[in-house]
């Protein structure tokens, strides 16, 4: 295994970090974004859909919720009132920040529907914290990307699919066709942790995505996709979500999540617009 492999996020609790081996910050601006497009779609979906159970897939769910870092709680200060960060000031108030299934659920609860949740993950202690949900359903798997084929084949009937992988940015080429057939019956919404900013590789890799994600569009519909920097201090990578569904249902949430992702954006860029060191 590699060094880069190893490494995890440092919480200052060792308890907690050994539980929960996390691989990056709870609460980083990817999670604000990903957050704020996924109570968006959540509630639109649970807004049509009626008073019935509806089914969030999410193979990469990691726990239910993380401790509430002091980076994320100055971050969450500075955001907006609105749906998302009621959701997120709720479990603020206990010293946790919610996973984006968790977000889910509450959203879609919110929006009169019931939350079902299908979610895996590759840790053991995650998803003995997930056994314990009231609202989900653990996935026996080998992989989390194992759980597409299956909702592609009916074995899991999803009307909502989450895609967090660490490593969706080098193996998008494998899957994305199969998430775009998904797409094809329900929103899929995708975040990608995108390093173009860090060489010419990395670049050429995420122009293919982008090309490929423009040729599914041709198919599926418009596919709207977000951005914010990865630091405001860094240009390192940048935070991307974008969203694979029916042309329908697409259109009636796109002025949001377009939105949504300007104030985001806004909020960002005047964090990283003047300080004062001293």
């Amino acid at each position: 295994m590699s060094k880069r492999s190893e490494w995890t996020w440092k919480t200052g609790d060792a308890e907690v970090d050994a539980r929960l081996h996390l691989k990056y910050e709870p609460g980083n601006w990817g999670d604000v974004l990903k957050g704020a497009w996924l109570t968006v779609v959540a509630g639109a979906l649970a807004t049509q859909a009626g008073r019935r159970p509806l089914k969030c897939l999410d193979p990469f769910a990691g726990a239910p919720s993380y401790p509430l870092l002091p980076a994320s709680a100055e971050r969450l200060v500075r955001l907006p009132e609105n749906e998302h960060t009621a959701v997120l000031r709720a479990f603020a108030a206990r010293n946790e920040w919610p996973s984006c299934a968790t977000v889910c659920a509450e959203v879609l609860r919110k929006h009169g529907a019931i939350p079902r949740l299908a979610v895996f993950d590759e840790n053991e202690r995650a998803r003995g914290l997930w056994a314990k949900h009231p609202d989900a359903q653990v996935l026996s798997l080998a992989s989390g990307y194992d759980a597409f084929e299956k909702a592609f084949r009916g074995k899991v009937a999803p009307d909502l699919v989450l895609v967090d992988s660490y490593d969706f940015f080098d193996r998008w080429g494998k899957v994305l066709d199969a998430l775009a057939a998904l797409g094809r019956k329900v929103p899929v919404l995708v975040y990608v942790f995108n390093t173009a900013p860090r060489g010419p590789g990395f670049q050429s890799q995420y122009d293919r995505l982008r090309k490929k994600l423009i040729q599914t569009a041709q198919d599926l519909g418009p596919v709207p996709l977000g951005r914010l920097p990865y630091d405001k201090h860094e240009n390192q990578a940048h935070h991307e979500v974008f969203l694979l569904a029916p042309a329908a249902f697409t259109q009636s949430v796109q002025a949001e999540l377009a939105q949504a992702s300007a104030v985001l954006a806004s909020l960002h860029a005047d964090a990283g617009a003047y300080e004062l060191l001293s």
